[in-house]
Formats: structure tokens, sequence, C-alpha cells
């Protein structure tokens, strides 16, 4: 069976620090599970509920073990999925423009 991939940019394991800041300015803290140049799954540490559709900045660190403190500039996403684990959540976000970084976006 033939599965069809609808990102735009294949995802893979990253475990980043992330800041997301709500139109409301509720952050929330978190890490990546993957990432793409268009996107990210991430697990925020507090199960506030984001909804598909809504708009958030986000903030990353892009080298791996990086602190709070060392987060880049801020990227402009989606929430696209969001799904609630206990004491955290879970939330697919699709940026408004491709990152790139080495391991994700190298040559095919």
């Amino acid at each position: 069976m033939l599965i069809l991939e609808r990102r735009e940019s294949p995802r893979e394991p990253a475990d980043l620090a992330l800041r997301v800041r709500t139109a409301t300015g509720a952050s929330l803290a978190g890490r990546t599970v993957d990432l793409s140049a268009s996107g990210a799954w991430a697990r925020i540490d507090r199960p506030m509920r984001l909804q598909p559709g809504q708009r958030v900045d986000l903030q990353l660190a892009f080298e791996p073990g990086s602190a709070d403190a060392d987060l880049g500039e801020s990227l402009h996403a989606r929430v696209v999925r969001s799904l609630g684990f206990g004491e955290a959540q879970h939330v697919a976000l699709a940026f408004d423009r491709r990152v790139g970084r080495p391991s994700i976006d190298r040559p095919a």
C-alpha cells in the first residue's frame, strides 16, 4: 500500500528546547519531538489546550541540549493538530516560512 506524505518537508527526530507564545500572551515551554523545514511535532509541558488553526509565535533552540536562554528568533506558526496527554500536550505546528538547519534541509 502506498502512503502519501502531506507534509512539504520530511520530518526527522529532534529534541530541541522551544517556547510557544499565544496571542493572549501565554508563554509555554516544551521540546520538539520531530522537526522539518516547514513544521514540528512538539511536547508542551503544560496541558493548556492549543486549538487547531490557532496562530502562535515559536522560538526554537537549534542546538541539541541548548537551554531556554539560547532560543533563537521568533517564527510565526499555526497549530495543525493538538492532543492532550496527562500533564502535557502534543501539538503539530506548521511554520509560516521554511526554516533551514543543515541536518533538516540537506540536499537530496
